[in-house]
């Protein structure tokens, strides 16, 4: 899986980290149930052709 470096933004004193990957339509990926952004690989190979996958 291939995405571009890993980025913490800083949000209301809350440090937010995220990272993108592919080229296109912008689309938000979110996990939960205390898992990490490593769930959302398989549907990340899937869709980093066509849209611009940020994920948290």
């Amino acid at each position: 899986m291939y995405y571009e470096a890993s980025k913490i933004v800083k949000i209301n004193s809350v440090f937010l980290h995220y990272a993108e990957a592919g080229a296109g339509r912008p689309v938000l990926l979110l996990h939960g149930n205390g898992e990490d952004h490593h769930l959302l690989n398989v549907e990340m190979t899937h869709i980093m052709p066509t849209w611009l996958t940020t994920f948290l």
